[in-house]
């Protein structure tokens, strides 16, 4: 995950460091706009800040991944409304530019739903009675997916069910289904 996040960052800041050249007319004549520039050199430097925290902090990187391309995601975001509205650059260059950086920075919100991941630290408890918590607690042999040895699974009991975890957190569990029938 880390070198993911890593590369991706990298990239971002490639990207941006790029755009913000030719938009100050250093690399390409014709595309120069100063506010544009600023703004995508901003961006790169939070990027740059960002991906040397992730080896100043590499528990953390995930955190700082997402705080830094969040803000790179906003400032696209201001940058395409800027676009829409006719006050940023509204060259053919800059509206695939940043439907280009949109793509690359839409995969970045899918890590925090990484099956058994969330924003916090592993090892980090929460709240007593959530369906995380119990769902921590439980062994790969006991989580929601199809048990290996076989189908049907056997519960803790010694019952048989067409899922392995036995019921409580499980959204197509029998006690489930029961449950919010009755209500």
């Amino acid at each position: 995950m880390t070198r993911s996040v890593r590369l991706f960052m990298f990239i971002e800041l490639a990207a941006f460091t790029v755009a913000a050249l030719i938009h100050f007319g250093l690399l390409i004549d014709g595309y120069a706009h100063q506010k544009a520039g600023t703004a995508e050199s901003v961006i790169a430097l939070v990027l740059v800040v960002g991906l040397a925290a992730t080896w100043i902090r590499p528990g953390s990187t995930r955190e700082i991944g997402l705080a830094a391309q969040g803000f790179a995601l906003l400032g696209t975001l201001v940058g395409i409304f800027t676009i829409a509205i006719g006050v940023g650059p509204r060259t053919a260059p800059d509206i695939v530019y940043h439907i280009g950086i949109l793509v690359v920075l839409g995969p970045v919100w899918s890590w925090p739903c990484e099956r058994g991941r969330s924003f916090r630290r592993r090892g980090q408890e929460f709240p007593a009675g959530t369906e995380t918590s119990r769902s921590r607690r439980r062994s790969p042999a006991t989580s929601c997916a199809p048990a290996s040895a076989g189908w049907p699974a056997t519960r803790r009991g010694g019952t048989s069910s067409d899922r392995s975890c036995g019921g409580a957190s499980c959204p197509a569990s029998p006690s489930r289904t029961r449950a919010s029938s009755a209500s």
